[in-house]
């Protein structure tokens, strides 16, 4: 897993190119490399009702859609370079409209591929 936040499981593909640079929920991803980043909301007593995440890319910060108790989002991060990323998991609504969200089911943030 790429990180793993109480209530949250955020599974990137298994890879010696995904390098945790923190200790928690930043990494360094490899260039020229798609990585396919699965984040599922666990369905349980302890934890809120729904969610999202912010993922931080240099001086960007993107927002997801909201992500139900029990529900999963997928999306496709790939850059030409080396580049460090941290994932951030957060309970509750965000104040973010959703036409400013960047991050949907199925998308791809990052450099186009060639």
């Amino acid at each position: 897993p790429l990180s793993s936040n109480e209530g949250f499981s955020v599974v990137a593909p298994t890879s010696t190119t995904v390098t945790n640079t923190s200790g928690n929920s930043v990494y360094t991803l490899a260039g020229d490399t798609a990585y396919t980043v699965t984040v599922t909301t666990v369905d349980d007593e302890t934890t809120g009702t729904t969610g999202y995440i912010k993922l931080v890319i240099g001086d960007q910060t993107y927002i997801s859609e909201q992500i139900d108790k029990g529900e999963t989002l997928t999306f496709t991060l790939r850059f030409d370079s080396d580049t460090t990323v941290e994932l951030i998991e957060c309970w509750g609504i965000s104040s973010i409209p959703s036409e400013d969200r960047h991050i949907i089911n199925g998308s791809s943030l990052g450099d186009p591929t060639p």
